[in-house]
């Protein structure tokens, strides 16, 4: 019988300054109708480009190098250019990693949806628009019609992952490739476009190639999963026999960096080095450098496939029954690390009541008609040698919390307090203390770093504006000593930022933080779309620097398990206010306001647990117009007509726990 799709031996090149750089290699997978295939791994190792390669969509220089690729038993390779055409979009389609540079910033969702609908339907006029409507409802947009008339950057990063899915299924198609569909989304919009995928492929009966480096969202999805590395497909099998015990080394590895709860106070497994440069020849294992368990054969041989259990294929030597691999542990132990100043009662940071109101503007004389709400009366506490993890949806106010504290943006109103000390914009001398004794490492390390400048120059900068050393040979010493305390080599601040990857840029601006001996460090999602490798390295780092230095941290994220390992204290924030905060372990286990349980509900695990986010089935309301009542009312379950009429004051629980709802009045 034949599958819906094929790749077999599928092989693609880009030519590149130091040679032919060959991303995907002999890479052969099948997906059936109705199923998910996940391929699973780090950035690099050639996931996207063999999404591209399948469509034939390969950058400049990119070319096929050999394999067949077949729908329904149609060869894809040797169609033109202008067959391809009905192809893309029709029988075949895909959602793009990111949906903020995949979407037409000139032309309006109607118009973008109705390209697809002309091309591949022969919708066009009043029944395109129709068609369009009902798309836009079936993914779960609001007031799908007004929003046909929307541009892109009118929408949330949510709508615009959704109307991509909804410009996906425009054609119809049979197959469906999903690029990292929900990268650096909310848990609460990530369970509603995965709830949605799987509807839509339950009812059409869809194949779907998923690509991701998420494991939860691997064992909420898939059927079959395929690791990859380096250009190879490592290890492949079906759902439930890979997270019950996977084979490869490497996957392993990517379990064991995961952050748990029972980690905490413990350094995170990580895998040293990096993914190998693809423009080399390799004689052995790809991932034999990395390897704990690597010996003489594994850098001379290229392992062949083994099927050691029922529904499992793994590419190592560590399964090849005629030769014995040695025996160490391929997971050795960590050794414990104890958080520094866990137990220091001292409040280093005191915001209170702190507002920020943006007003809206409009007519000839630009009167300020509305105002948003972005920040509505939080209230914080960061402890010395403590952290303090900020979770919520994007749009409620996290970030401006961060930015507010230093002054980057201008509060409306309350007070922030460093170590007893006020602190305001109008006292220049004391701002600068206060910015020299916090420092913000911000969500996009490539944005925040300066590309005209070297490393070294961006670590260097802040000493320079902040007077924390004169000397320029000392000063020189100070960054070398840093890139290396943050696991880069001192060399390397003569590079650019474009030189690096995600995960090194990141340690770099962890690294200009530093560089101003703060006490305080505000961490904007730190490591928001990181793979769980590098992710693991970076929190030992921030964990490591905390104990090592006894640093503070405001850790802003929407990532969970994050939280979980990394904090000691969780404040949950929604529509610009504080709605429940306390002790992590007891936020995280027993959440009493609604919204908390509506975020911890739809973080997909990776034992496959998915509860969904049915509390949290439409969009977060607009701060500028926040629901009379609770605002969290339109969609709690659990609202009265009081939730309804006013918002509730807070109340306190007692160990620390405060929470804001009626329930427990």
């Amino acid at each position: 019988m034949t599958s819906l799709f094929e790749a077999t031996e599928l092989s693609a090149q880009i030519a590149g300054a130091h040679g032919t750089v060959r991303a995907v290699d002999r890479v052969s997978l099948a997906i059936e109708r109705g199923e998910t295939f996940a391929l699973l791994g780090e950035s690099g190792c050639g996931k996207s480009m063999t999404a591209l390669a399948i469509m034939r969509l390969l950058p400049d220089g990119g070319s096929l190098a050999g394999g067949s690729v077949r729908l329904e038993g149609e060869e894809l390779t040797s169609m033109t250019e202008a067959q391809l055409r009905d192809l893309r979009g029709g029988r075949v389609a895909m959602i793009f990693q990111e949906p903020a540079t995949s979407l037409n910033p000139v032309l309006t969702v109607g118009r973008q949806l109705g390209e697809s609908l002309a091309q591949h339907r022969g919708l066009r006029g009043e029944a395109a628009r129709t068609t369009a409507v009902a798309l836009l409802a079936a993914v779960g947009i609001p007031d799908a019609a007004r929003r046909l008339d929307d541009y892109p950057f009118q929408l949330s990063g949510g709508m615009k992952q959704r109307v991509m899915i909804a410009m996906a299924l425009a054609g119809e198609p049979e197959l469906l490739i999903a690029d990292e569909p929900t990268t650096a989304l909310d848990v609460t919009i990530q369970a509603q476009v995965l709830d949605l995928l799987a509807d839509v492929q339950r009812a059409r009966g869809m194949g779907m190639l998923l690509i991701t480096h998420d494991l939860g969202v691997v064992a909420r999805m898939a059927n079959r999963v395929g690791v990859m590395y380096a250009g190879h497909i490592v290890e492949t099998g079906s759902r439930a026999a890979f997270f019950a015990a996977p084979l490869h080394p490497y996957s392993r590895k990517l379990f064991a960096a995961l952050p748990k709860a029972a980690l905490r106070g413990q350094r995170l497994e990580t895998i040293p080095g990096s993914v190998p440069r693809l423009d080399q020849d390799f004689r052995g294992c790809r991932f034999a450098d990395r390897c704990p368990r690597a010996w003489d054969r594994c850098h001379g041989e290229v392992p062949t496939w083994h099927v050691p259990a029922q529904g499992q294929a793994v590419r190592c030597h560590l399964y090849d029954p005629a030769q014995a691999a040695p025996a160490p542990a391929v997971l050795a132990a960590v050794p414990e690390q104890k958080p520094g100043n866990a137990d220091a009662p001292a409040d280093l940071l005191v915001v209170d009541d702190l507002r920020v109101h943006f007003p809206v503007r409009r007519g000839l004389l630009q009167r300020a008609v509305a105002h948003v709400r972005a920040v509505d009366g939080v209230s914080l506490r960061v402890h010395a040698g403590r952290t303090l993890a900020l979770v919520g949806e994007s749009g409620c106010g996290k970030t401006t919390v961060g930015k507010a504290i230093l002054h980057l943006i201008a509060s409306t109103g309350g007070t922030v307090m460093l170590a007893g000390e006020p602190v305001s914009a109008n006292e220049p001398s004391r701002l600068a203390a206060m910015r020299r004794a916090i420092q913000m490492v911000f969500q996009d390390p490539f944005g925040s770093l300066n590309p005209r400048m070297r490393i070294g120059e961006i670590i260097e900068e802040g000493m320079l504006a902040l007077n924390v050393e004169a000397d320029g040979a000392k000063r020189a010493w100070i960054v070398e000593q840093l890139l290396q305390r943050v696991g880069l080599d001192g060399s390397m601040a003569a590079r650019y930022p474009h030189e690096f990857s995600g995960g090194q840029r990141q340690r770099i601006a962890i690294a200009r933080a530093l560089a101003v001996n703060p006490k305080l460090i505000i961490c904007d999602e730190p490591t928001s779309a990181l793979d769980v490798s590098v992710q693991a390295q970076i929190l030992n780092l921030l964990r490591g620097l905390q104990h090592e230095f006894g640093l503070s941290y405001l850790f802003i994220t929407h990532n969970i398990a994050v939280v979980d390992y990394l904090a000691h204290d969780v404040a949950v924030m929604y529509l610009g206010r504080i709605v429940e905060q306390g002790p992590a372990d007891d936020v995280l286990r027993d959440p009493r306001h609604p919204y908390t349980r509506t975020l911890l509900a739809a973080v997909p695990g990776i034992d496959g647990e998915f509860h969904g986010a049915a509390a949290a089935g439409n969009e977060m309301p607009s701060p500028l117009a926040p629901p009379p009542g609770c605002h969290f009312h339109p969609r709690c379950s659990q609202a009265s007509d009081e939730c309804r009429r006013s918002y509730p004051e807070a109340l306190a629980l007692g160990a620390g726990r405060v929470v804001r709802c009626h329930l427990y009045r």
